[in-house]
């Protein structure tokens, strides 16, 4: 059973601007063998970074954030609602404070600054009305990145989040959360990575840290360290319950891959490599037929026998180099998906060949892949901006047959191919193939002219040491060095830039930095306004609203999107939609 990671990741550079309240949005495009719908974007400033499905409601799913929130779905994600594990808070001094600025300015509360006021004091000066601390030595705001969640086997209402700052447990099915464990020793037991619930026996947990494992007997109430030599220090990124067999679990961690065939009496390696991107594992997929397959920061390698050590082997040459951050063998043990960055792939074969399913970028990344009960129809998927799920081919053109209006939702192109679209039409291309469609032919024939010019004041030296007759007496002279100027000019050619087409070069010249500041908005804008789009007009074809006032209302804003993607990319969105509902 293919379970989670979570980890922390950096902030998201163009958050999609569009609420995460909303229906499910149909997507057209069929990718593979399957359609995927999205079914959420992330809200402002949100960075979505984990993804967990119940094991007994396919329906029940949980999403977490890097600001400490969590989306929850109880309906396959037809509504979502907002849940805060943990807030923002303000640092100051390195103290979590909830300040009012002004009033403590005008108290001076003592206590609220404690160094600053013992320090003052201790100059004889006067505190009161003095508080600098909340007034101007912000130190920044902390924020609690949700790392992994995990749901009890047998009762999906008790759930465990691992976040940056400890353990969060609730037991009202992810309604409201509580902290019940915040690590030992210091930051690296609080940054937790993992978490693993027995299915055989509740009550065991298992916590990886980013300084070694931790194991509970009691449901979380009390934790202690596994001291096994290899494991205490290391950062464990995923813990796996085989819920096929009692007491095994595997483990992806920093240097190797372990398992335990007892519940964590004993520790055996399964998987080492001698080259350290090889061997650091973030991730480990239980199939069927005693299929493992895991992922490395040099690709994808997989055992046959239940992941023996030595019966490891690659898979897929095209991922050599390449951080694999999850994986999910499907229910046909042939049947793998695999996620990186910037794409999702899938094989049918075992890892032999692959095929690309779904294309990201722009900003957009790779976050999570999961499937209740590992059934290929029932995979979600998560990136840093939106949540997506896999329909079986054929359910979401059945279901959109209701109306005549719905079919023009088929017609709609997807997001990321609309956007390049429009970034081709406006000439703002994306930064890789920018780079080199900057290269005009015809500069190769100019050269690139760099000038130097040194400059050296006239010296007069009256001791000189007789180099290199070091041994013999210094000989005594003297010397005089006149005021010089040097210039050099130098001329080179870069004939590399003949091979370039001049005619896909309509901007050569244009400053990158431009070029981002145009790409970022386009970005926001289209993001925004699709989402928009999507959401108005799947209400107005399946949840027609009684007022005619009000239907009028959202055709009309149909209408004016429409215009204007039409306008930011010569009118592609019409030719492909065919125009407004």
């Amino acid at each position: 059973m293919s379970r989670r990671r979570g980890g922390a990741v950096a902030s998201c550079c163009l958050a999609l601007l569009f609420g995460a309240a909303l229906g499910p949005l149909p997507r057209a495009a069929a990718e593979g063998a399957v359609q995927w719908e999205m079914l959420t974007t992330a809200g402002f400033g949100d960075d979505m970074t984990c993804l967990a499905v119940s094991h007994r409601d396919p329906n029940f799913v949980l999403a977490g954030t890097y600001n400490g929130k969590i989306y929850r779905t109880t309906d396959g994600g037809k509504t979502w609602q907002e849940v805060t594990v943990t807030p923002y808070r303000t640092l100051f001094f390195g103290r979590e404070r909830q300040p009012d600025p002004r009033l403590e300015y005008a108290l001076g509360l003592p206590g609220k600054s404690p160094l600053l006021q013992r320090w003052l004091r201790g100059k004889g000066l006067h505190t009161a009305g003095v508080n600098l601390q909340q007034l101007l030595v912000k130190k920044g705001d902390k924020t609690v990145g949700i790392n992994w969640i995990e749901y009890e086997w047998a009762d999906d209402s008790r759930i465990y989040v691992g976040t940056s700052d400890g353990l969060y447990r609730s037991t009202d099915r992810g309604r409201s959360f509580l902290r019940v464990w915040q690590g030992e020793s210091g930051q690296a037991d609080r940054m937790i990575y993992s978490v693993a619930s027995d299915p055989f026996e509740p009550r065991n947990l298992m916590v990886g840290t980013a300084s070694g494992l931790f194991v509970s007997h009691d449901r979380g109430v009390t934790l202690e360290k596994e001291m096994n030599f290899y494991i205490r220090d290391s950062a464990i990124y995923g813990l796996f319950y085989d819920p096929q067999a009692k007491g095994l679990l595997h483990m992806a961690m920093s240097g190797a891959a372990m398992a335990t065939p007892d519940g964590g009496k004993n520790w055996i390696t399964t998987y080492w490599d001698q080259w350290p991107p090889r061997s650091d594992v973030r991730w480990i997929s239980l199939g069927p037929n005693n299929v493992r397959v895991l992922g490395t920061f040099d690709g994808i390698f997989a055992s046959f026998q239940g992941g023996e050590y030595g019966t490891w082997s690659r898979r897929g040459r095209r991922f050599v180099g390449e951080m694999v951050s999850n994986l999910l063998v499907t229910k046909r043990p042939e049947v793998w998906y695999a996620l990186t960055d910037i794409a999702l792939w899938r094989t049918t074969d075992s890892g032999n060949n692959w095929l690309k399913v779904l294309q990201l970028g722009g900003g957009e990344t790779g976050r999570w892949i999961e499937a209740f009960e590992n059934d290929e129809n029932q995979i979600w998927l998560l990136t840093n901006r939106r949540v997506l799920r896999v329909r079986a081919e054929g359910e979401e053109k059945a279901t959109l047959a209701r109306s005549p209006f719905s079919r023009r939702l088929l017609d709609l192109p997807d997001l990321w191919t609309f956007w390049r679209k429009t970034l081709e039409y406006k000439h703002v291309y994306f930064r890789d193939n920018q780079a080199y469609r900057d290269r005009a032919p015809w500069a190769a024939y100019l050269p690139e002219l760099s000038l130097n010019a040194s400059y050296e004041r006239g010296r007069e030296l009256r001791l000189v040491r007789a180099y290199p007759y070091l041994m013999l007496p210094f000989l005594y002279h003297n010397r005089l060095d006149p005021q010089t100027w040097r210039f050099e000019l130098m001329a080179s050619w870069d004939l590399g830039r003949i091979i370039f087409d001049r005619r896909s070069l309509p901007h050569f010249g244009r400053v990158e930095g431009h070029l981002d500041e145009e790409r970022q908005k386009l970005a926001q804008q289209v993001q925004r306004l699709y989402g928009e789009y999507r959401s108005a007009a799947y209400r107005l074809v399946h949840a027609a609203p009684a007022s005619l006032v009000e239907r009028e209302h959202n055709r009309l804003r149909l209408e004016e999107i429409a215009a204007y993607f039409d306008a930011i990319s010569g009118g592609y969105w019409s030719r492909v939609t065919g125009g407004v509902l």
